[in-house]
């Protein structure tokens, strides 16, 4: 039982060692190493909140060509040019924190990706205060 035990502790620690190690790479990737050092030594309280922002803000949805070029729909933009996301596989290790893209007090920001027929969906702003409410409670 012990070891049951030992392992279900074991696994969980490093699930959550390898989800830490993104975010900080992706943080790094996006603000720059020292950047990273920085929110680790002096304000890791903006590092949970670029966690959230990774894993929480967003859903990536198949739309299909036709639908995702709908006017009204923008393009995600990056901020820096670090390449293109067109396949379905790059598109799930997007790192957002990359892209020129706004998010609307009370409803749903839609963005298209590329040409691929995939959009990402913000959350509303109002919507990801409740959640980031949430998720720091599960922090603690």
């Amino acid at each position: 039982m012990q070891k049951i035990i030992f392992l279900i502790l074991f696994f969980s620690a490093c699930t959550f060692v390898s989800a830490q190690s993104e975010v900080e790479s992706k943080v790094s990737e996006a603000y720059g190493s020292e950047y990273l050092t920085s929110l680790k030594e002096k304000n890791p309280d903006l590092l949970n909140y670029y966690s959230f922002v990774l894993t929480e803000s967003y859903e990536i949805v198949f739309y299909g060509q036709e639908k995702s070029q709908q006017n009204g729909i923008k393009e995600l933009t990056m901020r820096q040019n670090t390449g293109q996301i067109t396949k379905k596989e790059n598109i799930e290790d997007l790192n957002i924190l990359l892209y020129d893209y706004s998010i609307d007090e009370t409803k749903k920001s839609v963005y298209r990706i590329d040409d691929s027929g995939w959009v990402i969906v913000f959350h509303s702003k109002n919507t990801l205060d409740k959640m980031y409410s949430s998720f720091t409670q599960n922090l603690k």
